[in-house]
């Protein structure tokens, strides 16, 4: 896990992780606590997160505006290892939040999104409803502290209700799995492209020995000695 606290991610700090993150694929999640983005660096950090192994990015009180949220939804959606999303208390109202709203329309494989303390408002009811009936791979949701109030959770909640999906919302759904799938074919090929191949056996000269039948014989080979199994303990042991 990489963390930044009460960091000025300028655009030096976004261009090292951009090369960092695809090129290392144990990090797996990134923790930007009370950060400030300047120039470009936000949009390089979203573009590297879509090519890269990075499972979580939770984000705490930075000031976002919805032009971060547009290169977040890109990078949401370009993304096929992106499970977790939390974007707490980072002053997103109605309108900036609109493209995360499209975003999951799309069914992404992302499965957990945190709006947390952003000051969304009944008007997002709608939309958000739109997109979770769209949607097949969210499961955790985070709505704590906003300003949806009771009737704009109650609406959402009656949205989820047993309500089968209209026939324009089926074929919506169909086109969004199957972008998914065609996405998921792509990431897997271009992975295989940049495996390296192993290196070819050398061919023989003919008339060479090779092997273990040379023109000297046979090489002996010593037998194995028997493998001696270890008392097994009575407790499992914990590091």
């Amino acid at each position: 896990t990489l963390t930044f606290t009460h960091t000025r991610i300028d655009d030096g700090t976004a261009r090292a992780l951009s090369w960092l993150l695809p090129a290392y694929p144990f990090v797996e999640a990134i923790t930007l606590h009370l950060c400030d983005f300047t120039g470009d660096a936000w949009g390089d950090l979203c573009e590297a997160l879509s090519r890269s192994s990075v499972r979580r990015l939770d984000v705490m009180g930075s000031p976002l505006a919805r032009a971060h949220v547009e290169t977040l939804a890109m990078a949401i959606k370009a993304s096929t290892a992106l499970q977790s999303v939390s974007l707490r208390a980072c002053g997103l109202a109605d309108e900036a939040v609109r493209p995360l709203m499209q975003a999951l329309a799309s069914d992404p494989p992302l499965q957990g999104l945190s709006l947390w303390g952003n000051p969304v408002t009944p008007q997002t009811a709608e939309e958000l409803l739109r997109a979770l009936r769209l949607n097949t791979h969210l499961t955790h949701l985070s709505l704590a502290h906003t300003e949806l109030g009771d009737a704009g959770l109650i609406r959402v909640a009656q949205g989820l209700s047993l309500v089968p999906l209209t026939p324009d919302e089926v074929e919506e759904r169909k086109a969004a799995e199957e972008r998914y799938a065609a996405q998921v074919k792509e990431a897997e090929a271009a992975k295989r492209k940049k495996k390296p191949a192993a290196p070819a056996a050398p061919t023989p000269k003919p008339g060479a020995p090779s092997g273990r039948n040379s023109a000297q014989g046979v090489l002996p080979v010593a037998p194995l000695a028997p493998v001696k199994k270890a008392p097994r303990s009575a407790f499992p042991l914990f590091f």
